[in-house]
């Protein structure tokens, strides 16, 4: 979400919200020892940029499919870095 700071070297965008800034301060400051406040504020701010402003938007999801043989168990399929751990599978 820093990228979209309106002092960020990478916001290649332009986008320039006071409020926006003010909700990442928050966000890093105040709000970064209290993980559910902070929550609240990261939605808040992604839905000022995304919905009240409309500076970006999102118009591509990853999707990914696997097929499990039956007879094999212990695949992790995670949400997030690599997606896929074979480590743990095993035949039945």
């Amino acid at each position: 979400m820093d990228v979209y700071q309106s002092t960020g070297q990478l916001n290649f965008s332009k986008y320039n919200s006071k409020a926006y800034d003010a909700d990442l301060a928050k966000i890093h400051g105040s709000l970064a020892s209290q993980p559910e406040a902070r929550y609240q504020a990261i939605q808040q701010a992604e839905t000022r940029m995304i919905k009240t402003d409309v500076a970006i938007a999102p118009v591509y999801q990853v999707g990914l499919s696997y097929v499990q043989n039956p007879k094999t168990s212990g695949l992790s399929i995670i949400p997030f870095g690599s997606t896929v751990n074979y480590q743990y599978i095993e035949v039945k």
